[in-house]
């Protein structure tokens, strides 16, 4: 008997520390994807709420918990994800946002056809605590090579819309301890070596409150 499990195409990462205010819809709406080869790979990094009981009222196959035994902060957390998934692309989901039905579909279709890309992102909306649409975020979805200058002169993309082939992060060293701009720092040293790229898309909505895990 063939006792080989394979792997997902896709590691869907969410770190989350007291999120039960919103985790729920968040999980929710990477389970309803139209794209169905992923992992959910959660790491709750010490949460004290009801952010544990919440994760474990869903019962799919597709989602991994790891529990930090105490509070490491998002660097430790950000790392461990890269460290722990088994996907060969990996996406950034915070979570109290939402990620839109086709998100994964999209950004998995764009890198099939656009090889030399290795990161890319999308637009946002923008949701209060409630999930009332309150504003846009339209970025710069300009061509491969304006997308990587631009990265010279700020963070053009929307971290929790963001798709990452998993072997070029840690080609490139991983996350490093560079709070608050973890993120920047990892898109920036991925487009040195590697193209960047955002869709003309609405990827996730992005939820603006007073406890955000990322900025945009």
């Amino acid at each position: 008997m063939d006792k080989t499990v394979s792997k997902p195409y896709v590691t869907v990462f969410m770190a989350v520390y007291n999120g039960d205010l919103y985790i729920k819809d968040s999980i929710q709406s990477v389970l309803d994807q139209s794209y169905s080869d992923f992992e959910l790979l959660i790491i709750n990094d010490g949460s004290t709420d009801a952010t544990v009981a919440i994760i474990e009222q869903f019962n799919d196959s597709r989602i991994r918990l790891i529990n930090n035994e105490t509070n490491k902060g998002l660097s430790y957390t950000r790392e461990l994800g890269i460290q722990q998934a088994q996907g060969i692309y990996y996406a950034i989901l915070d979570s109290d946002d939402i990620a839109s039905p086709d998100r994964l579909q999209l950004q998995v279709a764009y890198f099939e056809s656009h090889p030399e890309v290795h990161l890319c992102g999308g637009h946002a909306r923008i949701i209060d605590g409630k999930g009332a649409e309150t504003g846009f975020m339209k970025i710069d979805t300009g061509t491969v090579q304006d997308m990587g200058i631009n990265m010279l002169f700020g963070n053009p993309f929307i971290n929790s819309s963001l798709m990452m082939n998993r072997e070029t992060i840690l080609a490139v060293g991983g996350y490093r301890n560079f709070a608050p701009a973890e993120d920047y720092d990892l898109s920036y040293r991925i487009s040195l070596k590697y193209g960047v790229a955002n869709l003309d898309h609405v990827l996730v909505s992005y939820r603006v409150h007073d406890t955000n895990i990322s900025t945009l």
